[in-house]
């Protein structure tokens, strides 16, 4: 009678299945990493949808678009969009009379889903530096929500204001901000009013209540910018960036500097790749002005008709520039093929 002896995997042959499997790995993991970034930038994308709705139903409830910030620190653009985000019980925590620096904890620190990339981070997010009171005892963090998205300000042309105000110049002439979201001045003295590099001197004192209304998007608002994703630097969330107080990740909530709560578009902004700023990256400016995202070669902006469209970093800047400016009479073609610029679809 024949004896049968089992026979098992020689050391080479597992190692080759081994092998196999780990080529099989490699082959599969980028896939699944590109699904997984599919489906955090259309997450994204519906954040941002949410807040173009919730602007026109600003505007269609006050007849304005909301001011980027308003002076003495009040509240800022994405406090005010709260009601119209189902956010009405944070809205309800917010003392309109006092400061941001003067708010409870609880109203300073409030997370809203809808203000954050997945790509890039996940509520809870609070500022942990740079929310800095002049006032306060040692110049003490006074910490609150953030976000991965900016209200647009304006382009970076050489007529338009550095910032989200109105400056004079030294002939008389006023140098505006291009963007459909800008500071709201008070009347009287004007609290912090300071000087610009131009030494324009700050004309926040001019209206009591700036507003901008769709009006007055004569670009269109299918042409405009909104809102954007914001860069952050890889190394910087809730961090110091070149050690600049209003370069850090500050909260969305605090209109004490307005690179916190807005971003620029132009030849002296581009979009920026998420390693600018930090350690070994492309170097930038102290002031934080720069839209950008962490998905990779895009960032994602909402129109003023609530279209949600990823545009490509290396975009010519001038084009950005001009989907930034409300007004400049400019209509961009951006693909160059005589179509409106394509929604992002998913």
């Amino acid at each position: 009678m024949a004896r049968h002896t089992k026979r098992g995997f020689t050391l080479v042959e597992l190692l080759v299945v081994i092998a196999i499997i780990g080529v099989l790995v490699a082959l599969l993991l980028p896939a699944i990493q590109a699904a997984r970034e599919s489906a955090r930038r259309a997450q994204c994308t519906n954040h941002l949808k949410n807040i173009g709705l919730a602007i026109q139903n600003h505007h269609d409830t006050y007849k304005r678009i909301p001011n980027s910030r308003r002076q003495f620190d009040y509240i800022t653009w994405a406090a005010e969009l709260w009601p119209f985000l189902e956010a009405g019980n944070i809205s309800q925590t917010w003392n309109r009379t006092k400061t941001y620096y003067h708010q409870t904890d609880a109203a300073r620190t409030a997370q809203v889903s809808v203000y954050f990339c997945p790509s890039r981070r996940a509520p809870p997010q609070v500022s942990i530096t740079g929310d800095n009171d002049e006032g306060n005892a040692g110049g003490t963090n006074v910490p609150g929500g953030l976000a991965d998205f900016a209200c647009n300000t304006g382009d970076t042309s050489p007529d338009a204001s550095d910032n989200d105000n109105t400056y004079e110049r030294s002939d008389g002439s006023l140098k505006e901000p291009t963007g459909p979201f800008r500071f709201s001045g008070h009347g009287g003295d004007a609290e912090g009013a300071s000087k610009n590099d131009n030494n324009d001197v700050d004309l926040s004192k001019i209206s009591l209540e700036y507003k901008v209304t769709f009006a007055q998007i004569t670009d269109g608002l299918s042409n405009t910018v909104f809102v954007g994703e914001k860069h952050v630097p890889t190394d910087g969330p809730n961090g110091s960036w070149f050690g600049h107080i209003a370069a850090k990740d500050n909260s969305i909530y605090n209109p004490d500097f307005w690179s916190s709560i807005g971003r620029k578009g132009g030849h002296l902004a581009p979009i920026a790749s998420p390693n600018d700023g930090s350690e070994g990256g492309q170097a930038m400016s102290e002031w934080n002005k720069n839209f950008g995202s962490w998905h990779p070669g895009i960032c994602q902006f909402v129109f003023g008709d609530g279209s949600v469209r990823s545009v490509n970093v290396d975009i010519d800047l001038y084009m950005l520039g001009q989907i930034c400016n409300k007004s400049d009479g400019k209509i961009v073609d951006l693909y160059g093929k005589g179509e409106p610029f394509p929604e992002t679809q998913y």
